[in-house]
This record gives structure tokens, C-alpha cells and sequence, in this order.
């Protein structure tokens, strides 16, 4: 597995993303970001980016801001 943002790591035969990459929510295999579950609502999703929110409503009731 090659990674251009970092140094990657084989730990017990599995590759590995450097602490800290950006790209470190990418499963090595599939090449897409692993399912991850949201901060606010707990529902399991997968994200686009490196998105910690299954939703901009989440995002935002999260924050404590209003939907509008």
C-alpha cells in the first residue's frame, strides 16, 4: 500500500496510515473512507471527506446553531 501524505506502516501484516495523515480514514483495501458513526446522532455512515457528521442538520444541531 502506498499513501502520498505519509510513511505507511505494515503492523502485524496490516498497512497502516502514519498518526496524524490526513488521509488515515481511507481503508487501504477499498480505497473509500471506513464507516464511521456520527458525533451527534450516533447513525452509521460514509463519510465523503474526513466528516465527523452524518448530515449538515447534525453538524449544525451539534454546534447549537439553527437549521435555517
Amino acid at each position: 500500500m502506498l499513501c502520498k501524505k505519509c510513511q505507511v506502516l505494515n503492523i502485524n501484516g496490516v498497512p497502516t496510515h502514519e498518526s496524524g495523515c490526513p488521509d488515515s480514514n481511507i481503508n487501504p483495501y477499498t480505497k473509500k473512507p471506513w464507516i464511521t458513526e456520527c458525533m451527534w446522532c450516533g447513525s452509521e455512515f460514509q463519510p465523503e471527506d474526513n466528516e465527523n457528521f452524518c448530515s449538515n442538520s447534525c453538524f449544525l444541531a451539534f454546534n447549537g446553531l439553527d437549521d435555517e
